[in-house]
Parts: C-alpha cells; sequence; structure tokens
C-alpha cells in the first residue's frame, strides 16, 4: 500500500470514528492497515440489533438508522475532503468507498419500505450533505485522529475522545 492510499484510508476511518463518537455511536477501535488492499477498519461495539434495521416504522429506529448512515458516509466523505490535498493516483480507494454507499443504499432502500414514495438517491445525497457539513465542523478532530492512526496504526475510543477534545471547538 502507497503512503498516500494510507493516508487516505486514515482521513476514511477517522470520518466513520469521529462522526461515532459526536453521534453517541459505540465503537471498539479503528486501524489503519500498512499491508494488503484494505485500508483500514472501524469495528462497531457490537452488532445493530436486528429491529434497527427492519423496523423502520417505529420514529427511534428510523433515527438510530440515520446515525448509522451518517457514520457509513462519514468514511468516503472525509476521504474525499482529505483526497484533495493528494497528489497520488488514489483509484484503489474506490473498493471502501463503494461498499459503504452500497451499504448505506441497501439501508435506505429498506427504510423506504416504512416510508413510500422516499427518493433513494435523494435521501442518500441529503445525508451525504448533512454528513459533509458535520465533518467540516468536526474536521480539526478529523485531522488529528487521522494524523494519530498513521502512526499508532490502531486507536481505541478513549483515544479518539481524547484527541477530539484536544482539536479545539470547532473538532471538540
Amino acid at each position: 500500500m502507497t503512503e498516500d492510499l494510507r493516508r487516505l484510508a486514515a482521513y476514511h476511518e477517522a470520518g466513520h470514528v469521529v462522526t461515532a463518537l459526536r453521534l453517541g455511536v459505540p465503537f471498539r477501535r479503528v486501524k489503519v492497515f500498512t499491508k494488503g488492499l484494505r485500508g483500514g477498519a472501524m469495528q462497531v461495539g457490537g452488532a445493530w440489533p436486528p429491529e434497527l434495521l427492519t423496523d423502520f416504522g417505529q420514529p427511534e429506529n428510523w433515527e438510530q438508522a440515520e446515525a448509522y448512515l451518517l457514520v457509513l458516509l462519514a468514511g468516503p466523505n472525509a476521504g474525499a475532503m482529505a483526497r484533495s490535498d493528494l497528489g497520488a493516483n488514489v483509484q484503489a480507494a474506490k473498493r471502501p468507498v463503494e461498499s459503504d454507499l452500497e451499504q448505506a443504499r441497501a439501508v435506505i432502500k429498506a427504510m423506504a419500505t416504512a416510508r413510500p414514495g422516499t427518493d433513494i438517491e435523494a435521501y442518500l445525497t441529503e445525508l451525504e450533505d448533512r454528513s459533509c457539513e458535520m465533518l467540516g465542523s468536526w474536521w480539526p478532530a478529523v485531522e488529528a485522529v487521522a494524523e494519530a492512526l498513521l502512526k499508532r496504526g490502531t486507536l481505541w475510543p478513549k483515544d479518539v475522545a481524547r484527541l477530539a477534545q484536544e482539536a479545539g471547538p470547532s473538532g471538540g
């Protein structure tokens, strides 16, 4: 894995975990790999309850599913926001982005069954826009977490929380 791809993976994963932290979505750890095709991974803090991703008629399930979607979309969005700083070809980074977007579309499609008439692509775009706004306001925290991932490889929730707090007013 090139250093540029590893850096992009760090921002991608940092976007996921900073959003998870801010929205109260539990996670166990986040890693950036040094080898292989997979750039990194965020390990969620337990499986999402099946009813959360199936019973969207309940408002609280809809809200929790939106939080899940925002965490999912934050990775690709953070990577895209950081990508402008990278001069190298980052074509290989498309795989995790596509995977995250496929998962998001599948959840939104399931959610749409509870609200007939939901335009899946319009809703996805709305959530992507919200995710970008959130990341913009939390960007110092995303940068701090990404840089720490590049140095340490693995971070735990307490590490992410400390880095986010230290990042300052817009990141803390």
